[in-house]
């Protein structure tokens, strides 16, 4: 399968609530760079992983798909599904914990 036509979906924006019941103010600019930084890394190592691995990933993790979603849309077996997302995840934590 080429290139993924992987949408992104919104996260929740909800702030935390505080002990008193009222909503923390948004993260300051260090919080913000921090998570920046990490997304462009993991960014960065998501696409170093082979194709294979890399579609079944973001189908389930940034698609959001079940994993017979996934399967059906790879048109492989569900135990197929299973196998690619440790390998991905295996992959990224080697190339996370090397870099």
């Amino acid at each position: 399968m080429g290139e993924l036509g992987v949408g992104f979906r919104p996260l929740p924006q909800t702030p935390p609530e505080t002990i008193e019941g009222e909503r923390d103010e948004a993260p300051g600019a260090d919080a913000v760079t921090f998570d920046r930084a990490e997304l462009v890394r993991l960014s960065r190592a998501v696409s170093q992983l082979p194709a294979t691995l890399k579609e079944t990933l973001l189908l389930r993790t940034v698609e959001g798909l079940s994993q017979g979603e996934t399967a059906a849309a790879l048109g492989i077996s569900g135990k197929a599904v299973e196998t690619r997302l440790r390998r991905a995840r295996i992959k990224l934590s080697n190339i996370l914990n090397c870099a």
